[in-house]
């Protein structure tokens, strides 16, 4: 996952997109917090949380090496904070409905935090062992619209609409607020107490960033940056700080072609055309033939 991750990274540094279905202006700056959904070939899924550490900012603003070193580990701290509310959660669900297949470091299991030096991030995944694990703690939301299916006998597509992961709603000491300003919070309390505090308040400009991957390459979606590596489908998903609210949007949909009917007809018109043709030639002269007795 973290070689996949690297990968989406890299990418989101070039100024195009090679092979790209589609590329709107969506473009990376240094800043940004990334949550990631990727549905492997082996059935697993995984999750991860990532946040760009932007050390190059930090190194030029920082007084001195000690406040680095410092400032990356209050943010390993504020994130295993986050990483252990992941890891409630799921046992509060464990707790309701006990499965022994699914229990934790089982049927889900959580990584430390760790710095990827190579990409510059921190962050933490989550592997679920099986679609049914991830059901199993992940069950259906109200933030989810019910799939809207379209059928033919040429082909059938299933569409759903949801919210964007960090317009989600959140009650926090301080009342109700997005969840991406909640994981904002967690970057930014990291320097508090350092020279550089106000000024990082006061640059920092985060861009959050949904990414969803998958075998399939039936899947279709409105996200901002669609690309495909490897026979994985990338689908991600883009929005700027000051765009974020509780209205941003994700969409997805599937289409499956019935190639079955569609060849059948593409056999079947040109035989009706062709038949129907000659059946008006072979009248025609009939009735020339008639006409011409007739004289």
């Amino acid at each position: 996952m973290k070689k996949l991750l690297l990968a989406i990274i890299l990418i989101f540094s070039l100024s195009f997109f090679c092979g790209c279905q589609k590329s709107s202006e969506a473009s990376i700056g240094d800043d940004y917090i990334l949550l990631s959904l990727s549905q492997n070939a082996n059935l697993t899924i995984t999750q991860s949380v990532q946040f760009s550490l932007n050390s190059k900012y930090i190194n030029e603003n920082a007084k001195s090496l000690k406040e680095e070193v410092e400032f990356k580990r209050n943010l390993t701290k504020n994130l295993t904070e986050l990483r252990n509310e992941f890891l409630i959660s799921f046992a509060l669900v464990y707790v309701a409905s006990p499965n022994e297949e699914f229990k934790i470091n089982k049927g889900v299991v959580l990584t430390d935090v760790s710095i990827n030096e190579e990409s510059d991030t921190i962050g933490f995944e989550i592997y679920f062992t099986s679609p049914q694990a991830w059901d199993y703690y992940h069950p259906s939301k109200k933030e989810t619209q019910e799939p809207q299916n379209k059928k033919n006998i040429f082909y059938s597509k299933s569409e759903s609409r949801g919210l964007f992961p960090f317009s989600s709603t959140i009650k926090s000491a301080d009342g109700e607020k997005l969840s991406g300003e909640i994981y904002k919070n967690r970057y930014l309390v990291a320097a508090k107490g350092l020279s550089f505090e106000d000024k990082l308040k006061e640059d920092y400009n985060v861009q959050f960033i949904y990414s969803y991957s998958t075998p399939s390459q039936r899947m279709r979606s409105d996200a901002n940056i669609i690309f495909s590596q490897n026979r994985i489908s990338h689908h991600i998903w883009v929005v700027d700080e000051q765009n974020l609210s509780n209205e941003n949007s994700i969409t997805v949909s599937s289409c499956v072609i019935y190639y079955g009917w569609w060849l059948f007809f593409a056999i079947l018109v040109p035989l009706v055309i062709c038949g129907t043709s000659i059946l008006i030639i072979t009248l025609s002269r009939k009735r020339k033939i008639k006409l011409g007795e007739k004289k």
